[in-house]
């Protein structure tokens, strides 16, 4: 019988992890303004609906930066694992660490960021029932400042990659065909679920490539203006994240890499203005940027076949 650990080496190089982020917004329902607005409309009850917002967005914007950037860190940091695990990932064991001192920097932040919600807590909650009038609630509010450490919280959990092994340690003396089919259904998941991890690892190349190259063409079409630091730092990015989570050892995915990492160092000033020289210099940037593209469009593409 096939088993994770004699058929895939996936589970050699790579774990799973688990983000799980809270962040309550204090927005609240409230059926009775409903009733009365679709009523004096001549409306249905589910025509519409009412929610009313007991905290102003100043007061919880601070803390839903922290989770936001939370959430955008992992999904940067790892790639995506089986469509019906929304907020599980598969990441590189040698990576594991860093991005846990990453998003305990940003719970430490968070966290800072409510003890000072709760030391102004008496004058946020007099505020608040100045603001809400007669919609304010108090029971929707915590009576006890220290309930909301409860309510604001980031949290990862690292586990190792499920063994199909585990099938038939379980099933075989109950129904060995059972454990044998259920562990396959493993094998095929994993094996699927890194095909496209795989993928993924080229397509993050793609976007900031062709951004860059529409970006350059938009410039000489007149249809563009800004030009930000992120247009070429953000290939930068994708290249070092990519070379961290290339979990295959993909020499291939590599050398495209280093091919594509010259654009990332071109300095965002050099495409502005509208000289001769810098409208050619766009231009040839742009070209660049396409060649890249192509490239990984064609890698993307024998990957898609050997995978098959």
């Amino acid at each position: 019988m096939p088993t994770a650990t004699t058929n895939n080496t996936l589970a050699q190089t790579v774990m799973l992890a688990t983000l799980e982020t809270r962040c309550t917004t204090f927005t609240r329902t409230n059926a009775a303004i409903r009733d009365q607005v679709t009523s004096e409309n001549g409306a249905a009850n589910d025509a519409g609906n009412w929610s009313t917002k007991l905290l102003p967005q100043e007061v919880i914007k601070p803390l839903q930066q922290c989770t936001t950037l939370a959430r955008n860190t992992f999904k940067f940091r790892t790639l995506r694992w089986m469509c019906e695990h929304r907020n599980t990932a598969m990441i590189p064991a040698k990576n594991v660490q860093n991005l846990l001192d990453e998003l305990n920097t940003i719970r430490a932040e968070l966290h800072e960021r409510v003890d000072v919600l709760i030391a102004n807590w008496p004058k946020i909650l007099d505020d608040a029932r100045k603001r809400a009038g007669g919609l304010f609630v108090e029971e929707d509010l915590p009576s006890d400042p220290q309930e909301l450490h409860e309510l604001y919280d980031i949290s990862i959990r690292v586990t190792p990659l499920p063994d199909a092994s585990d099938f038939d340690r379980v099933l075989q003396q109950v129904n060995q065909g059972l454990a044998e089919q259920l562990a396959e259904q493993q094998l095929k998941a994993q094996r699927e679920a890194e095909t496209q991890a795989r993928q993924e690892l080229y397509e993050r190349l793609l976007r900031p490539l062709r951004a860059l190259s529409n970006k350059c063409r938009g410039l000489n079409d007149g249809e563009a203006k800004a030009v930000r630091a992120s247009i070429t730092a953000n290939i930068l990015a994708v290249c070092d994240v990519v070379g961290d989570l290339n979990f295959s050892g993909d020499a291939k995915l590599d050398k495209l890499v280093e091919s594509i990492r010259p654009l990332g160092e071109i300095s965002h000033e050099t495409l502005k203005g509208d000289a001769a020289a810098t409208v050619k210099a766009r231009e040839q940037v742009a070209k660049k940027a396409d060649a890249a593209a192509k490239k990984v469009d064609k890698a993307l593409s024998a990957l898609g076949e050997l995978m098959a």
